[in-house]
């Protein structure tokens, strides 16, 4: 079930790019690409993605691995055998742990601590002429650099980058 779970939302992300691609950009996609990619619609679909992916492949890997103690426990069943409380817990405990631990990798790119992780670029209006497209830290720190003088470049983080220009 959780596998089904999961593939429905990978599905769910594949007919919203496709709905947004036809309906909201269509031919102009490459012209707003950059307006797309940092626009929180972009970063929600994303985690959806990440999310139905990994809780597909944890549900996977959970059920393989039962299979595999199953068989390598396998002893006749008898029909007055009963599922324990012991056991519904066990599965429950796995379950929670399956959704918390795919909703940990899909969430964290998001979080504002790790944005000079996962950041590669910045997006500005097309109004200011000085930056071009998706613009790296690299790109920014020599612009900085030549105009402030003086710079470390392992000090400058996408905020400080956002205060200075």
């Amino acid at each position: 079930m959780l596998i089904q779970f999961g593939d429905l939302l990978v599905g769910a992300y594949l007919c919203s790019i496709a709905v947004v691609n036809s309906l909201i950009y269509g031919s102009a996609y490459c012209r707003s690409q950059y307006y797309w990619l940092v626009s929180v619609y972009c970063s929600i679909t994303g985690v959806i993605s990440t999310f139905g992916s990994q809780v597909s492949l944890f549900s996977l890997t959970a059920l393989s691995t039962i299979r595999v103690v199953g068989i390598i426990k396998s002893a006749p069943i008898r029909s007055n055998d009963s599922i324990s409380k012991s056991d519904i817990v066990k599965v429950m405990g796995l379950l929670c742990s399956i959704f918390l631990i795919a909703l940990a990798i899909s969430i964290v790119p998001l979080l504002p601590i790790f944005r000079d992780f996962f950041v590669n670029g910045l997006v500005y209006d097309e109004n200011i002429k000085i930056f071009h497209g998706s613009v790296s830290k690299k790109t920014h720190f020599g612009v900085i650099q030549e105009y402030y003088g003086r710079c470390k470049e392992r000090t400058l983080t996408w905020a400080r980058i956002n205060n200075l220009i």
